[in-house]
């Protein structure tokens, strides 16, 4: 049975218990994390685990029966910032990013990559990027058996396949932003709510 703790931070605020809820299996299982303020800033991990700065860490979960296929991530937030601190990792058990996706404000270009065996793979670059700095922004990662897909304000802006295997392994995932986010919610959905199209 998956289990799932959210949120996780370096400095856990007054009330957190540190159990992590049983998500039923075979059901569809919506998480919620209110995004709290003061939080201590990291940077993304570089290979052994340390945190490198100038990134906050927004939201972290984990679910040991495997994130990809089937879950969907949603960041809605304000991009308030001119500089590109703000991305999304998810990550394998081994601590590989199995795919990373990045809004990059300075280019206007949605990029997709891994990180595996102690390098960076070949970025994919997309151009389709509603995105506008100092507007509220929606983003949504979901996942099915070949692709990454990502959706941003409604638009379909990347599809990347999979490059990690198994997919079971990929077991984390963490917002990294210091643009002010509202709200993160991971999701456990059917296959067959992802039309393909949308």
């Amino acid at each position: 049975m998956p289990s799932l703790m959210l949120p996780t931070r370096r400095r856990r605020p007054a009330g957190w218990e540190g159990r992590a809820p049983t998500l039923p299996p075979g059901r569809n299982v919506a998480q919620r994390a209110r995004v709290l303020g003061n939080s201590t800033c990291w940077g993304p991990l570089d290979k052994w685990g340390t945190p490198c700065p100038p990134f906050c860490t927004q939201f972290e979960a984990f679910c040991a029966g495997g994130l990809a296929p089937g879950w969907s991530l949603l960041v809605q937030g304000h991009s308030d910032s001119g500089e590109d601190k703000f991305e999304i990792n998810f990550l394998s058990e081994a601590g590989d990013i199995a795919f990373h996706v990045k809004p990059r404000f300075s280019s206007a270009t949605m990029v997709g990559n891994t990180f595996q065996g102690g390098r960076w793979g070949q970025e994919e670059v997309s151009g389709v990027f509603p995105l506008v700095l100092g507007e509220p922004f929606e983003m949504e990662v979901s996942s099915d058996a070949e692709h990454f897909h990502v959706h941003a304000q409604d638009h379909k802006v990347l599809q990347f396949a999979h490059r990690h295997r198994p997919l079971a392994g990929i077991t984390r995932v963490q917002v990294l932003s210091d643009h002010r986010l509202a709200q993160v919610e991971l999701a456990r959905r059917d296959l067959s709510w992802w039309d393909g199209g949308h």
